[in-house]
């Protein structure tokens, strides 16, 4: 079922994100991505992604040839093969994620593949509320800015450096 105007500003709406021709069209193609790729992928965990991702940026999908290197930060134990991906070079810091514990892992792309391209949105990492005070407890922020790739099945189109 083809994605609608009107699923659009629903998420939006959901998102808390004001509507704007590049919102919009940054939205759909996340979306269509996830439903051409990722049909099973949960309500809570799609709007998580999409608040994860600067959708005042192009959001594209592109294909990724053979021989393209990438990267990720992983943590010590984490499985190697995930959906989060950046280009080789781009900062732990700008990848909207907490980067304590992360390993620069490098890996090159052995079949041609699709991947949702996005800028990674800043975010405030929070600690419990403190209810007296109305406010977190403690607050990390973290930069956005850089490249995300969502990779659906890694390991089927990736090797390990």
């Amino acid at each position: 079922m083809a994605i609608t105007d009107r699923d659009v500003k629903d998420w939006l709406t959901r998102l808390g994100i004001p509507s704007a021709p590049l919102v919009q069209r940054s939205t759909r193609t996340a979306l269509e991505f996830f439903q051409q790729y990722m049909p099973a992928l949960e309500e809570e965990t799609k709007k998580g992604f999409l608040r994860g991702m600067d959708l005042h940026s192009e959001v594209r999908s592109e294909w990724l040839p053979p021989g393209t290197k990438v990267a990720a930060f992983r943590r010590q134990g984490e499985a190697l093969f995930k959906l989060f991906y950046t280009k080789p070079g781009t900062s732990v810091y700008h990848l909207g994620v907490v980067p304590a514990g992360r390993r620069y892992r490098r890996f090159n792309v052995k079949r041609s593949v699709d991947v949702l391209a996005a800028r990674a949105a800043s975010f405030v990492y929070a600690s419990a509320e403190d209810v007296v005070a109305g406010r977190p407890l403690w607050a990390v922020a973290g930069g956005g800015g850089g490249i995300q790739y969502i990779i659906p099945h890694a390991d089927s189109f990736l090797d390990s450096d």
